[in-house]
């Protein structure tokens, strides 16, 4: 089924019409074959097209020029359809394309053209309603504060229900961050995405206490009281070894452990005060009993001289995946390996386990200004700062990790550390935004 048909780049401008309401001579229109399916990622679209009257040769250059720009990765082409009156319009972007003159003149034509496309459609950009604590079903952004504790609204996640997500492919999303604080610049960013991870009876509790840890072997732990911190409190780590030392362990529950069932999770040191100087190489444990052999270890990492979020390697909790479990608690250890001159102290507001399914990490380029939003496109993969009057871009960020996807039809939670110039504050906030452009292979 074909109503309208057109190229157009990836703002929907400039469009080339094939079929439809917008043709114009020396176009007549189109015939479209049924789509072919060359493998698992390529359609191939053959489209008959009927050209009279003047002008043809220029516009077969038009059609050759914006197949050559889309083959070359200079300008994207998306191949846009609607199937009838008064329907959505869906596009899929192009993968190459060929053109094929048939028999006519200057003054007829007939034009085979071939195009290759992803098995998939996308509908229009759609705002996502989003939820937690500080507001049901938002559009228009929802606050999250830079940490997780008891305290009302202090959450740092947003969560998307199944029933809101739309489509039935997993498809790329679009993140608007803003910080709300004045003058505040969002710098380096954490995001961490889940799916299924809240039913009926709770959810995953991904933040652990830093005065929740006990003492590891190697360490003296001492809680302080910080009306800013999270939950009011931090832990102050005191050891003097250089070689590996066990500074602290946090309890694991069995029911976090339900909702991840053995899927990987960054462990993110949410520290009260950032280390001053290098030398610091942190690791991760886990392990069935405090001290106990472990049963998964992360990859040693250096600590970041001036940050207030240290991140390393993902791991897996549990270790094992057992399916629903049921699963016994775990325990995960904080270790160090230091060069600086003792004794060594690192002030722990909290652990985060964010969830890997989804990662990104934003480090700065001078970071977003302040009033700006921070973008992370999964639908261009581009991150940038765009300015909200003008719409004007401005390289802030380099991003690592992949481009996360939205999963229909499951519930996803979505996670969110950052800094600001001021570093990691807890009591900071951002508003959040997501976009999605809903993906269907059986369109048209």
């Amino acid at each position: 089924m074909m109503e309208s048909l057109y190229l157009c780049d990836a703002q929907g401008l400039a469009p080339l019409w094939l079929h439809g309401s917008g043709a114009q001579p020396p176009l007549v229109g189109a015939v479209r074959a049924a789509p072919r399916r060359l493998d698992a990622e390529t359609v191939e679209e053959t489209l008959t097209i009927a050209l009279e009257g003047s002008g043809i040769t220029p516009w077969l250059e038009a059609l050759e020029a914006r197949l050559a720009d889309g083959r070359d990765g200079i300008t994207p082409s998306y191949l846009t359809l609607q199937t009838a009156p008064g329907a959505p319009f869906w596009r899929s972007p192009l993968r190459g394309g060929d053109l094929t003159l048939l028999e006519g003149d200057a003054a007829s034509r007939g034009v085979r053209l071939t195009l290759r496309r992803p098995p998939w459609w996308e509908g229009s950009l759609q705002a996502l309603p989003l939820s937690n604590p500080n507001g049901s079903r938002l559009t228009t952004g929802l606050t999250l504060s830079n940490h997780q504790d008891n305290h009302a609204g202090h959450v740092n996640y947003a969560s998307l229900a199944a029933a809101d997500l739309p489509g039935s492919l997993p498809a790329p999303f679009q993140a608007v961050l803003r910080a709300t604080g004045a003058g505040e610049s969002l710098q380096t960013v954490l995001l961490g995405l889940g799916s299924d991870l809240e039913d009926a009876d709770g959810a995953l509790w991904h933040a652990l206490e830093g005065e929740d840890a006990q003492p590891g072997a190697d360490a003296t732990l001492n809680v302080i009281t910080a009306g800013p911190a999270s939950g009011g409190a931090f832990a102050r780590l005191t050891w003097s070894a250089p070689v590996w030392a066990h500074l602290a362990t946090w309890t694991v529950p069995a029911t976090d452990l339900g909702y991840l069932r053995g899927r990987r999770v960054h462990p993110v040191l949410c520290l009260n005060t950032p280390p001053a100087q290098a030398g610091l190489t942190l690791a991760w444990r886990v392990t069935a009993a405090p001290g106990a052999t472990p049963l998964a270890q992360s990859a040693p990492f250096p600590a970041q001289v001036g940050h207030g979020l240290q991140v390393g390697a993902a791991l897996h909790l549990p270790p094992l995946a057992l399916g629903g479990g049921p699963y016994p608690a775990l325990y995960l250890e904080l270790w160090a390996e230091s060069t600086p001159a003792a004794p060594f102290t690192l002030d722990v507001d909290a652990v985060h386990l964010l969830p890997a399914e989804g990662w990104l990490h934003a480090y700065p380029l001078g970071g977003t200004p302040a009033g700006w939003d921070l973008v992370l496109d999964g639908l261009e993969e581009l991150v940038y700062s765009r300015e909200p009057a003008t719409g004007a871009r401005a390289l802030t960020h380099v991003l690592g990790g992949e481009w996360p996807r939205l999963r229909p039809p499951h519930a996803h939670r979505l996670y969110l550390l950052w800094e600001t110039q001021d570093g990691a504050a807890p009591a900071a906030q951002i508003t959040l935004r997501l976009f999605l452009r809903p993906r269907s292979e059986g369109v048209g």
